[in-house]
């Protein structure tokens, strides 16, 4: 007989490819013409480099049909070259050394409905991972995703990273690598990715558990019995979870590039406030994540918990989606049969 918990209760030592297998293969970077966009580029740039995985650096200009057909050729024209210009500025701008570390570098200009055009870029450059920016909302301290951004990370099939516009107020730039891990196959794909970046940046890997607090149906206040049952759940919940982590123990990449490796568990409250403020404690220069966890709902691409990080963490976001190592013509044989967006570099 099957039953759910004793198939979540099931330890055992993940099976995770070397450091040296690549997670992408090419990673593709919506650019705006804003001046936060510069971050954007530098974390899309860095994350190719860590991968050994080419570079696309897209933006898409407005057109004036539903096919993204532009009324005026000329003003058309002008706007591409300013666009490519700008972009191999951005390019030229990254730190020294990163541009070189990328094998390849692409720039595009698309023109269009933003949405369509990106996926169907996206799909036919055969990136599987993508790399968004989230600027600044509205009311302040409540960031989000914007309406583009956030189209885009719900309906590619790959990996997406979004680079918040703005570093945390009066804090350099951490170098950590935290991976946030539930012993679902969808987090250890996660810290496989965590695993690689962190050993190639030489940075410490923080792999964290965040434990919610159990939760009891009650027809009002809870008697000695309910809340002894909590506290026992509380205990047992916690002790698979250490179990857990020290079982991914021997994963860990210490004497494989990375300078060290913690192991943390944090519990009694939201996972996903207590996944950002661990962020915030350990200064992690980026977060890698799961789209989904080990939760039951699975018909939607993110989930809750991943939705929240990407729209609030105040650094870097990897979400780790779909078969990791895809090559790019396995992606881009799934493009769909569509007319494609009027494109164009200078």
């Amino acid at each position: 007989m099957r039953t759910g918990l004793r198939a979540r209760d099931t330890l055992g030592v993940p099976r995770l490819p070397g450091l040296d297998t690549r997670p992408f293969g090419r990673v593709f970077a919506c650019i705006k013409d804003v001046a936060a966009a510069d971050g954007v580029a530098e974390a899309a740039a860095e994350i190719a480099s860590d991968s050994g995985a080419a570079l696309h650096l897209a933006r898409v200009l407005p057109g004036s049909g539903g096919e993204g057909v532009v009324a005026d050729p000329v003003d058309w024209d002008i706007a591409r070259r300013a666009a490519a210009r700008d972009l191999e500025g951005r390019a030229e701008g990254l730190p020294p050394g990163l541009a070189e570390a990328v094998p390849d570098l692409a720039i595009d200009v698309l023109s269009g409905l933003p949405v369509p055009a990106l996926l169907h870029a996206i799909a036919e450059a055969g990136a599987d991972l993508v790399v968004l920016g989230r600027g600044r909302s509205r009311p302040p301290g409540r960031p989000r995703l914007g309406g583009i951004a956030r189209a885009v990370a719900m309906a590619v099939e790959g990996s997406v990273m979004v680079v918040p516009s703005r570093p945390r107020p009066g804090a350099a730039p951490g170098r950590s690598v935290l991976v946030a891990v539930d012993g679902s196959p969808h987090s250890q794909a996660a810290l496989c990715v965590a695993r690689r970046i962190a050993g190639v940046r030489h940075a410490d890997l923080v792999l964290l558990h965040a434990l919610s607090d159990p939760t009891l149906a009650f027809e009002g206040p809870p008697d000695p019995e309910d809340t002894a049952l909590r506290a026992r759940l509380r205990e047992r919940n916690a002790r698979v979870a250490r179990q857990r982590l020290e079982l991914i123990r021997p994963v860990m990449p210490d004497g494989e590039g990375a300078v060290g490796s913690r192991l943390r568990l944090v519990e009694g409250g939201d996972p996903r406030e207590m996944i950002a403020r661990a962020v915030a404690e350990e200064g992690a220069g980026l977060l890698v994540i799961a789209a989904r966890g080990s939760g039951r709902t699975t018909d939607l691409s993110i989930g809750s918990t991943a939705d929240y990080l990407l729209s609030a963490c105040s650094v870097p976001v990897l979400m780790v989606r779909g078969r990791v190592g895809r090559t790019p013509e396995q992606t881009r044989a799934r493009v769909p049969r569509s007319r494609r967006p009027a494109r164009g570099v200078a």
